[in-house]
């Protein structure tokens, strides 16, 4: 199954939930291990989201004008 089946991106790139009902009737199609699958893989992606928005703020020290240098490299 296609997980990304209800997913679009926006002009920052993150995935939204382009239409709600669609994604709950999809899941509600899917099997046993074919739903533990799904939320084994959400979990995962959300986890992986969490540490990127932590890691955001340590790239904050490099946007100033003394490193501006390193941004065309």
């Amino acid at each position: 199954m296609d997980f990304r089946l209800a997913l679009r991106y926006n002009y920052a790139g993150v995935a939204r939930v382009a239409h709600v009902e669609d994604l709950v009737t999809e899941v509600e199609k899917l099997s046993a291990g074919e739903l533990r699958e799904f939320l084994t893989r959400l979990r995962e992606k959300l986890e992986l989201l969490g540490w990127l928005r932590l890691a955001e703020g340590t790239f904050s020290d490099w946007e100033n004008e003394e490193d501006s240098c390193y941004d065309s490299v």
